[in-house]
């Protein structure tokens, strides 16, 4: 394998240093999609019992346990799939996931998280909880909707105790590509930089078109970040073909480590696009 120069390396640092910031130093490679993101796991366990968070101690554990607990003790459970409509699948990622999202983005209390297509809610309830931050899902099965809102109303009082300060959690049923068409919703997204989770792995090439072209609009600071490449930027052409998503987005990719998705024991690749 040949190695990079210094003056290649000070290229790649220079040109992903806005996501490095944000980016905790244990993470491996530049972003680039010839070298993405990766998070090793630990050789051993944490004081918490995880293996995936760089801290010393974390939440995954104590929240995967909370939100067994719940939604196993709920009259209502989500249906997680839908006939053939393999968009409606409800499968999430799980806490060791989210805990790295919320490491990787530089979330707080001052930045509104969305998570469109946010299934029961595990997603919104965790960024709720470690950060503070008011908390936006959408969701357009009505049962997962209701599923959500028992959840949030049965986990609530505990968070808010765990983490001494109130939380705000808002469950939408609806499509969310009708919301961004409609002037209330539409306003409020793009009234201040905000992190969005889209978990767009089986949505259709339209609606993952419709998001790409939507996003573009997003205020400055703003991170998304999803499974499926709203802007592909793999290939040289790709600046020439969508010279516009470069001038507007820093690019990133990353490896999901393993263990942190519903579906799979495997490493998979997701994607953030910090809006310049």
């Amino acid at each position: 394998m040949l190695k990079r120069t210094r003056s290649q390396r000070r290229a790649d640092s220079a040109k992903h240093s806005k996501v490095e910031n944000s980016v905790h130093t244990f993470e491996l490679g530049t972003g680039a999609t010839e070298s993405p993101f990766r998070l090793p796991l630990r050789e051993k366990k944490n004081r918490s019992g995880c293996l995936h968070c760089v801290e010393s101690t974390c939440c995954c554990r104590w929240f995967d346990a909370a939100l067994t607990k719940c939604y196993a003790s709920l009259p209502i459970q989500r249906k997680v799939e839908s006939g053939s409509r393999r968009e409606l699948c409800a499968k999430s990622i799980l806490p060791e996931f989210v805990s790295r999202l919320v490491r990787i983005t530089g979330m707080d209390a001052n930045v509104p998280f969305f998570d469109f297509g946010c299934g029961n809610g595990s997603v919104l309830f965790q960024v709720a909880f470690m950060t503070g931050a008011p908390c936006v899902g959408i969701e357009i099965h009505p049962r997962n909707a209701q599923v959500a809102r028992e959840a949030w109303d049965a986990l609530r009082p505990a968070l808010e105790r765990q983490g001494g300060r109130k939380l705000h959690v808002e469950i939408i049923c609806g499509d969310f590509c009708q919301l961004l068409q409609e002037e209330p919703f539409l306003r409020s997204f793009l009234s201040r930089p905000s992190v969005v989770w889209a978990a767009n792995l089986l949505l259709p090439r339209p609606t993952n078109h419709f998001l790409s072209e939507r996003f573009r609009s997003v205020p400055q600071g703003t991170k998304i970040l999803c499974f499926e490449d709203l802007y592909p930027h793999a290939r040289s052409l790709a600046r020439i073909r969508d010279p516009d998503a470069f001038e507007k987005f820093e690019m990133s990719d990353f490896v999901w480590q393993p263990d942190s998705v519903e579906w799979s024991r495997d490493e998979g690749k997701f994607y953030m696009y910090s809006r310049k």
